[in-house]
């Protein structure tokens, strides 16, 4: 029977255990008799050769796992290669109006319905108010209505009053032009009238 060196496993010795520089799993494993490394905790690949970011003792800040290739998956919140960026946000992170990018910054919702069609700011904190109801006669600065639904509001009132009282002045024309027809209608058949009691006499 074989009595293997350090670095070979199998009955004939056949099998090389992963190493670097001739060390067995890079000195940070076990190599089993399958020759397949067993690495210690923080260290990845097949001859344990890529340290996890963040550290052996501080796999992915705590804030994330380390796959088998050495890279880290980020727990909700968190970003960047070693997963030491937090995501800002108010209650959760990106306040749960956007995406947490891997650097720790977010990219916040856009393109949404409704009253509100994004949101803005480092936290994705502010929501931005749809302006499309608004018409040419009102002009709006959109970064001033950005974070305040009380300035949208009051930035298109005059609009919405302009509107009401255009309204209100084309039926009062149309009903007097209608008034003034009918009262030139009932002159007429007067008249006509008239003259056809002067022929029957």
């Amino acid at each position: 029977k074989c009595v293997c060196l350090s670095l070979y496993k199998g009955s004939a010795c056949e099998m090389e255990c992963p190493n670097t520089a001739g060390v067995a799993c890079s000195g940070r494993g076990v190599c089993d008799s399958n020759a397949q490394c067993s690495c210690e905790m923080g260290f990845r690949g097949s001859s344990c050769s890529i340290e996890c970011p963040g550290g052996a003792a501080n796999v992915c800040s705590g804030h994330g796992t380390c796959t088998s290739s050495g890279v880290c998956q980020c727990s909700d919140g968190y970003g960047g290669s070693s997963c030491a960026a937090k995501c800002p946000g108010v209650g959760s992170a990106c306040s749960g109006r956007g995406v947490c990018n891997n650097d720790g910054t977010c990219t916040c919702q856009t393109g949404l319905t409704g009253p509100i069609s994004s949101y803005a700011g480092d936290a994705c904190q502010h929501p931005v108010y749809n302006t499309t109801a608004m018409t040419a006669s009102a002009p709006v600065d959109t970064k001033t209505l950005a974070y305040s639904p009380k300035r949208w509001i009051a930035a298109i009132a005059p609009s919405i009053i302009a509107s009401i009282v255009f309204s209100v002045v084309y039926v009062r024309v149309s009903s007097d032009r209608r008034m003034k027809r009918e009262n030139e209608q009932k002159v007429l058949d007067e008249r006509i009238r008239e003259m056809s009691k002067m022929k029957t006499m």
